[in-house]
């Protein structure tokens, strides 16, 4: 059920902001890039293979998002920059040794907002 998917992007940005309240880096980015995944596949809906691709349903979402009109330019396109930086800090929190640097907290911050911000465009 598409309605599943906000749920679960809801869930996941309140449990990244648990996490970036307690200096969790690793498990707030983890969880704030899967809650943009799954905002994109609220918006986008049924994937043309089966399953979405990280990449291609970032472009998905821009398109429709865009030709729909579904909220400001300046929005949909910081939400694909944001998309973009989280995926390269999800893949360093989930794949390798590295911790994330402190120094990003304020960059998952305006993540956090940018998507609480898009979830209250869509219904």
């Amino acid at each position: 059920m598409k309605e599943n998917f906000k749920k679960k992007a809801f869930e996941r940005l309140e449990t990244a902001k648990w996490c970036i309240d307690r200096g969790f880096i690793s498990s707030c980015v983890s969880n704030l890039y899967f809650a943009y995944f799954n905002f994109f596949q609220y918006v986008v809906g049924k994937p043309p293979k089966g399953r979405w691709k990280h990449i291609g349903i970032a472009k998905a979402f821009v398109h429709k998002a865009y030709r729909e009109s579904l909220m400001p330019i300046e929005l949909i396109s910081k939400l694909k920059d944001s998309y973009d930086k989280l995926y390269a800090l999800r893949r360093k929190a989930d794949y390798t040794d590295e911790l994330i640097s402190g120094k990003v907290i304020s960059e998952v911050k305006e993540y956090i907002n940018t998507l609480h911000e898009a979830l209250g465009y869509v219904s």
